[in-house]
């Protein structure tokens, strides 16, 4: 009988049967798909393997582009580190070949033993020794009327029937993709809304700072073609009945509603809007959020408006329409409901605002949920959701049943490289149009000299990086694993030091190098925060069993204090707290009330925060706590993101909103308030919005290089 397989290179031991890969003696995490790519390079040592043939044995009939590839590969080279050039070689062209000699060691599995002969024997035999029978008493036969009998068969009958009629009315068959197809190859920005009339998908996209409007066709066949359209920031906003005319904007968030003829026509004035909309399928209504917390329906031309549903503590997103027009579909984010942790609910209403439904409630697991879409039958709701990180398509059935035990179940429709979200169905339901992106990030600094953007750190894929007080370490957090790491600033003596499933996020080195303070945080479960040695191991809760958002630790300089924020929702409920490390004990910023995202200056003596505003990630205010002064100062009142000090305590660095239009990377003096202007941001769109410093403080952010395309998955329901 054959055993079990181990191959051997350099350090490595790679055990399949165990999905296990040790580096001298060492487990190194790595995901399935890049632990099963391993597996097929090096069951295949010394050959060439195609591109094809690769993608055939790692992901089947899912769609895997070349540059998806060359990521795939690259992921993995780091993964296994010590230059993973020289294991893996690119044949350019071609595919790729594994060649470091691999030694292959069968280790073998015992086979049972058979019984002997005579061990049957005795078995099958009688016992040595007389069993006592057992006394089983004689009742006496009573008679059972025969129409008692049908009746009990009758009932047992009809509950096998309902069971099985609701098992395999909810269960099976399961909905399943069976291929993809990219209809765009634009490497471009590409709004979420995508409207088809049968033939097209329509798209909004931007090219450089040129916002336009363009049409592909849905088979995946010839090239998108843009449309003309007198205003300067088209928004694509609906499509009206039978594909005849386009629902657009001339601005957002303001604007005047229009509409577009196609495939030409003069465009008609409708009504203005404030903030995004969703139009109805009979082209006759629209749905919008108010304020981020209700939701409401009006007349196309804005006239009629009327709220439908609202909260006091919950946020609504991304509203949409039934294919009748009768009901709506909307995300709800309820910050209060896991004592802390953002909680993803999507639910349903009808226009009239009744009959308020839960269609995916927060127990199914997920990190984040958007985009709900109904197919043409209504029998499926189409939805994104994130996990690791990560989105997804997926979609559940929604079609009432009155069996109590026939709760439809959440299906995943895509699971590769390839992000999925934004869904929408075709007009015959046959078809899944979305957008599709591959997830990676690339280390950027800012000269100041130069003017110009340069990849740091040779353009890991990486976020909110921090570096040691001597400048020789830096810990990150790698995108889009969201695993906690640390090395030499050069990349070398790297160090991975949290593991899926847990999510790590925004380290920060202890003054004495020794220890990392970071968040953490499960699926579900509310950020909290963690110490971590810098040599790994097991990390320290700081404050178990708080069950509250905790926001990004930062040290005093002594090394004594942590000081943290909570979660910004609820600005009445939050303030600012320093954590004593050596006693346990957390106290209250004086006047820290309504403030988040603390940060401990390098040298100590000021504190600063940001204003908390419960329906957005900007905050209005930034403000420094003079611990000498005991009090607070404002400094600027903008649309502020990702403070962070300079090394000398004099600047704070930040990107600002100064105008709806001018988005830019600025620095304000702590002492006056004087705010200079660094970067414009808006020739650069892909910029994330995390920014860091380097030790010599050059500004570090990370630019978003993945590729944004349209896709058709086709269906089988």
């Amino acid at each position: 009988m054959q055993g079990k397989l181990i191959y051997e290179f350099g350090p490595f031991r790679l055990e399949p049967a165990e999905h296990r890969l040790l580096r001298k003696g060492r487990a190194i995490n790595l995901s399935p798909q890049l632990f099963s790519l391993l597996v097929v390079l090096v069951e295949n040592s010394g050959k060439l393997i195609s591109k094809e043939a690769l993608r055939n044995k790692i992901w089947g009939n899912a769609f895997i582009s070349e540059d998806a590839l060359k990521v795939i590969i690259g992921n993995l080279r780091k993964a296994i580190g010590e230059n993973g050039e020289r294991y893996i070689e690119t044949v350019r062209g071609e595919g790729y070949r594994f060649v470091a000699p691999v030694s292959k060691i069968e280790i073998p599995v015992p086979a049972q033993e058979a019984p002997d002969d005579e061990a049957v024997k005795r078995s099958s035999g009688p016992s040595s020794a007389p069993q006592q029978e057992s006394q089983i008493p004689v009742l006496k036969r009573r008679h059972v009327p025969r129409r008692w009998f049908i009746a009990a068969f009758s009932f047992a009958l009809l509950t096998v029937l309902v069971a099985t009629v609701g098992f395999f009315g909810v269960s099976s068959p399961q909905p399943v993709v069976t291929g993809y197809t990219p209809l765009t190859q634009e490497g471009r920005q590409i709004g979420t809304f995508l409207p088809s009339d049968g033939v097209r998908v329509y798209f909004q996209e931007l090219i450089g700072d040129k916002q336009v409007l363009a049409a592909v066709s849905a088979s995946g066949a010839g090239e998108p073609v843009y449309l003309s359209t007198p205003f300067k920031t088209p928004v694509l906003e609906g499509m009206f009945p039978g594909g005849e005319s386009l629902l657009v904007s001339d601005g957002w968030p303001q604007g005047t509603l229009w509409k577009l003829p196609l495939p030409s026509g003069s465009p008609q004035a409708l009504g203005k809007m404030d903030g995004g909309i969703a139009l109805a399928p009979d082209g006759r209504r629209y749905a919008q959020i108010e304020g981020g917390r209700a939701l409401a329906v009006a007349n196309v031309d804005g006239s009629g408006i009327r709220r439908i549903y609202s909260s006091t503590r919950s946020l609504i997103y991304s509203p949409n329409w039934s294919p009748d027009s009768r009901r709506l579909c909307f995300t709800q984010l309820d910050p209060e409901a896991g004592k802390g942790a953002d909680v993803y609910t999507i639910r349903s209403i009808d226009a009239d605002g009744s009959n308020l439904r839960t269609l995916v409630p927060p127990t199914a697991g997920l990190e984040s949920v958007y985009f709900c879409n109904w197919t043409p039958d209504a029998r499926y709701l189409l939805y994104s959701a994130g996990t690791n990180g990560k989105a997804d398509l997926w979609t559940i059935r929604d079609q009432p049943t009155w069996l109590p035990f026939a709760h439809p179940k959440p299906v995943r429709l895509t699971n590769n490289p390839v992000e999925f979200y934004a869904p929408a169905s075709s007009l015959d339901g046959k078809k899944i149009f979305a957008l599709g992106k591959l997830q990676r990030g690339e280390l950027m600094r800012y000269d100041q000299q130069a003017r110009a953007l340069l990849p740091f750190m040779n353009g890991m894929s990486v976020t909110t990086l921090d570096f040691s007080r001597d400048g020789q370490w830096v810990t990150y957090a790698k995108f889009p694993e969201n695993t906690l790491w640390r090395s030499r600033i050069d990349g070398s003596d790297s160090l991975q030091l949290t593991f899926a499933p847990l999510l790590a996020d925004s380290p920060h080195w202890s003054p004495d190098g020794m220890r990392i303070a970071y968040r953490s945080a499960q699926v579900g479960k509310p950020w909290e925060i963690f110490i971590v040695s810098r040599d790994g191991g097991v990390p320290q809760q700081l404050i178990p069993g708080d069950q509250q958002e905790e926001g990004v630790p930062t040290w005093s300089p002594d090394g004594k204090y942590l000081t943290f924020g909570r979660l910004r929702y609820q600005p009445d409920k939050i303030d600012i707290s320093i954590l004593d490390l050596q006693t346990g004990q957390i106290k209250t910023v004086p006047g820290s009330q309504g403030l988040w995202s603390p940060r401990w200056s390098p040298k100590g003596r000021y504190l600063m925060a940001l204003s908390a505003d419960a329906v957005s990630f900007s905050s209005k205010s930034l403000l420094v706590f003079d611990f000498q002064t005991n009090r607070w100062k404002k400094l600027l009142d903008s649309a502020i993101e990702e403070p962070v000090w300079s090394h000398d305590d004099q600047y704070i660095y930040l990107v600002a909103n100064v105008s709806k239009a001018d988005r830019a990377l600025f620095r304000v003096r702590v002492s006056n308030g004087k705010l200079e202007r660094i970067m414009d941001l808006a020739g650069f769109p892909h910029l994330n919005t995390w920014l860091g410093l380097a030790p010599d403080d050059s500004p570090l952010m990370s630019r978003d290089v993945r590729q944004t395309e349209i896709y058709a998955l086709d269906v089988k329901w």
